[in-house]
């Protein structure tokens, strides 16, 4: 099922490599959201501005696949990048619950 929705034989690509790029993506973007507003405000940033930035900026590059989606283009965007869209919004919604 999953080959056939994301070619992954086209794109030279397997479950596993998916995966494991997806898991290895999440865990830098919570690495990249932990760290970077902590480095900006050392440099003179206010904390919760450099947090808000940082945060909408991982979120605008995560609607990418959303957008893909809803313009019927989902064939444009690699399988990863649905992936991550997948474990970034369950990360979001496991925290604030």
């Amino acid at each position: 099922m999953i080959e056939r929705l994301f070619h992954l034989t086209e794109h030279s690509t397997t479950v596993r490599t998916e995966v494991v790029a997806g898991v290895t993506t999440s865990l830098t973007m919570a690495y990249i959201i932990s760290v970077q507003p902590t480095m900006l405000s050392a440099a003179g940033m206010d904390f919760g501005a450099a947090l808000v930035a940082t945060c909408l900026a991982s979120g605008i590059a995560i609607s990418y696949a959303d957008l893909k989606i809803a313009t019927g283009r989902r064939r444009e965007a690699h399988a990863l990048v649905y992936l991550f869209a997948v474990l970034f919004v369950l990360r979001y919604e496991f925290l604030t619950t």
